[in-house]
């Protein structure tokens, strides 16, 4: 019994027995088609791998500073992107974004909304909320005093670290029908004095203030 003879050639497929093909052996018989397709296959592999090995030895292969050309190295890696050269950029988290200061994370969609939250914002009844750039919006409720003679002394929920742009008051309460004016004075980073003509229990001094 001889073996196939094989060649060193790559096969582009593997034949596909039909059933019309007839039982035919030998080397060039039929049935023995696939079998020589993959033994040239493989002594086509064997012979690659071997002069491979041929060439260059696992030693020599080990101290090449770029063995594998093919694969990008890190120094192929583009580096950190700025405004003007594209690269890599790391995201920042939400505590990151909350500090409003870092000039090299991105920022995405949900840390942009989580920018705006944490202690950026107090979402109460006396709160505020602080924005990118620096700007700074506050409101809240009083109770006015009792007395007209004397301006309700207002202190903000957080302090403006630089200045107030405006404040803007006014009277509620079911007490007041008529729309009493309330007036703001003595304006400063922490507060400011709201004066009216009317006082008493039932009347609140509520407010938008704008500041950074």
């Amino acid at each position: 019994m001889a073996d196939l003879p094989e060649a060193d050639q790559w096969e582009a497929g593997i034949y596909q027995l039909e059933i019309t093909d007839p039982v035919l052996g030998g080397a060039e018989g039929i049935d023995n088609l696939q079998a020589k397709q993959l033994a040239n296959r493989t002594l086509y592999l064997k012979n690659l791998l071997a002069n491979l090995l041929a060439a260059e030895s696992v030693a020599d292969h080990e101290v090449k500073a770029d063995p594998h050309p093919q694969y990008l190295t890190a120094d192929d890696a583009p580096g950190a992107a700025s405004e003007v050269v594209q690269g890599i950029i790391e995201l920042a988290s939400p505590a990151e974004a909350q500090a409003l200061t870092d000039a090299v994370r991105a920022i995405t969609p949900a840390t942009l909304a989580a920018a705006l939250q944490g202690s950026n914002r107090s979402p109460t009844y006396n709160g505020y909320q602080k924005l990118p750039g620096g700007l700074i919006v506050q409101w809240n409720k009083n109770v006015l005093k009792s007395t007209t003679a004397s301006p309700l002394a207002i202190t903000f929920p957080v302090t403006f670290p630089n200045g107030v742009l405006c404040v803007c008051p006014s009277l509620a309460g079911q007490q007041n029908p008529n729309g009493t004016p309330v007036s703001a004075s003595s304006q400063t980073t922490t507060g400011f004095d709201a004066w009216t003509t009317t006082g008493g229990a039932g009347y609140y001094v509520t407010y938008i203030a704008i500041g950074y």
